[in-house]
């Protein structure tokens, strides 16, 4: 289980594109080199979506459960794979989950 939002994405862009990209750091590849000197604290999205060309690599999911884009999910489930079983749910929707076990635990 972990969070996801704009900033843990901005810190993991350059292991991420490591997987997906595995040869980049052998090959000196620009990009991955650009992504690993980035300052991860203070770099913004548009920084890494300015270096990738996209920005798929820094939007949050959004909820599976209510479908919202939030600035921020949970990730619950399998690490995210081809037919893994992974949900991202948002903050409502995690306080409406609690609820129904705090209702169900009453006297």
């Amino acid at each position: 289980m972990k969070l996801i939002n704009e900033r843990v994405l901005i810190r993991n862009v350059a292991s991420a594109w490591l997987d997906q990209y595995p040869r980049a750091r052998q090959l000196r590849d620009e990009t991955y080199l650009k992504l690993h000197t980035l300052d991860v604290e203070t770099a913004t999205a548009k920084d890494v979506n300015t270096i990738i060309g996209n920005a798929s690599w820094t939007v949050v999911p959004h909820c599976n459960e209510c479908g919202a884009s939030v600035p921020a999910v949970v990730e619950i489930g399998e690490e995210p794979d081809y037919e893994s079983a992974t949900a991202y749910v948002c903050l409502a929707c995690l306080r409406k989950a609690l609820a129904l076990f705090t209702e169900e635990i009453k006297p």
